[in-house]
């Protein structure tokens, strides 16, 4: 399903929330799709955003999908797993 009108697309999977960000700046196309994933996530669970940022260093993946056009896709994917459990949002000292 894909969501989003007006701004950069987004998609659900059965697994994954993913988002979507166009630059021809690869750092910044990352940088863009990784701040609406923070938004959309605490959209939809109310967890605070530093908390989320946390859960998506260690949980999330960052694809390249497109190299040869420009501007350059570069979706963000998050396992629906990780926010699903409340455990995976909170911060634990190793």
């Amino acid at each position: 399903m894909f969501r989003g009108i007006g701004q950069a697309p987004r998609a659900e999977t059965a697994v994954h929330y993913i988002t979507m960000a166009f630059d021809e700046d690869l750092d910044a196309a990352e940088q863009a799709a990784l701040l609406d994933m923070l938004t959309w996530m605490h959209r939809l669970t109310g967890v605070a955003r530093a908390d989320l940022y946390r859960t998506a260093s260690l949980a999330a993946d960052m694809h390249v999908t497109q190299v040869n056009l420009i501007p350059r896709r570069h979706p963000h994917y998050t396992p629906r797993t990780r926010l699903t459990n409340p455990s995976y949002t909170r911060h634990t000292p190793h």
